[in-house]
């Protein structure tokens, strides 16, 4: 499961699934509202991202448009490099090196994502989707705001592609996710100092999944951290 979550936070960091809770004009601090950012063709951001065996650069930028199920989205192009390791789905054995996402541009959370994989010789296609139902209205957002999602469900097809490897295999996840906007603070990484909102993102039994601090300034999070695999990325430069 935690496996097939990642995969999903790897090709938006974040950017979707908690650009949410970013303060209106760059303003933090108790009784902000926080209202729906828009991300801009060409908007860039360049991450150091920290797994238990690799450091990779990863970019992402924003390209374009499109729609998905009928809701528009933006479209974001990401890279590794190098690949990212280890495999971010127990049903891919190779490395990472880029993708796709569409981000529901009404929320900002992650709909699909389709990234390619390579390990030798084998190439693998990686396709995931992501439906949501909340208990309440994500928007407009503010400092101690809680927002359920009583079914958030991750589902991730990887297609082997190389010759007499051919196949695909699919993981599924639908649970309950909680994410609290616990707290605003400076927060410093590479690319500078800035107010954040620190999101924590609990699972259906009140165990951290994520935390996230996010920056309007950068319209997406500066930093973020996995609980359970250690895994991290902070930001070194960015476009807006």
């Amino acid at each position: 499961m935690k496996q097939t979550l990642a995969i999903g936070l790897v090709l938006l960091l974040l950017a979707g699934t908690l650009a949410a809770v970013g303060c209106a004009n760059g303003q933090g601090g108790n009784g902000k509202q926080a209202d729906l950012p828009t991300l801009d063709v060409g908007n860039k951001w360049v991450y150091q991202w920290l797994t238990n065996t690799t450091q990779s650069t990863c970019t992402m930028e924003v390209t374009g448009e499109d729609t998905k199920d009928g809701k528009d989205c933006y479209v974001l192009d990401v890279s590794f490099a190098p690949p990212l390791s280890p495999p971010l789905t127990p049903l891919c054995e190779g490395c990472l090196s880029k993708g796709t996402q569409m981000l529901d541009k009404s929320t900002l959370l992650p709909l699909e994502l389709k990234g390619t994989c390579t390990q030798g010789s084998t190439e693998y296609t990686v396709e995931s989707t992501h439906t949501y139902s909340f208990d309440s209205p994500l928007w407009p957002l503010k400092q101690d705001k809680q927002v359920t999602v009583p079914s958030e469900t991750d589902k991730t097809v990887v297609t082997t592609k190389a010759p007499g490897t051919e196949g695909s295999c699919t993981d599924e996840d639908s649970g309950d996710r909680v994410y609290k906007i616990e707290a605003v603070e400076q927060v410093t990484v590479a690319a500078g100092t800035f107010e954040c909102f620190r999101v924590v993102r609990y699972d259906g039994y009140g165990i951290k999944e994520y935390t996230y601090w996010y920056s309007a300034t950068v319209k997406k999070e500066v930093k973020w951290t996995d609980h359970d695999t250690g895994d991290s990325a902070e930001l070194e430069s960015y476009s807006v």
